[in-house]
């Protein structure tokens, strides 16, 4: 299995693809945590996407392979680290996404907001 920071920000995971596998289960936990693994993500291919990572913030991640109703063993965990600088990148591009190009909020008409428009 491996693990990297993808475009959006998010924990992209990837582990090979077995023959008989219907589904994926991806779980993470706190890095050096003893708490039981949270299901973070259940998928088809044998690739996720894991979006609820704190910045700066370190996890284990398993995946267990599924057939039906059968469960596969868990895999060795890995840990990733979510970078800070990157995470604030993506907060940043959020924002602006939500600005009028120049940091400052973008505004709607009433107008818009209430659904009355003029003509």
């Amino acid at each position: 299995m491996t693990a990297w920071l993808g475009e959006t920000g998010t924990v992209v995971v990837q582990c090979d693809a077995l023959p008989l596998a219907t589904r994926y289960r991806w779980r993470t936990r706190l890095a050096g945590s003893s708490a039981a693994y949270v299901l973070a993500a259940s998928t088809v291919a044998p690739a996720a996407f894991l979006t609820e990572v704190a910045p700066g913030s370190s996890i284990e991640i398993v995946v267990q392979a599924v057939n039906v109703n059968q469960q596969g063993v868990a895999s060795e965990p890995i840990v990733f680290t979510m970078p800070v600088a990157k995470a604030a990148e993506v907060k940043l591009a959020e924002a602006a996404h939500h600005t009028n190009g120049n940091g400052a909020p973008a505004l709607a008409s009433a107008e818009s907001l209430n659904g009355n428009h003029r003509r």
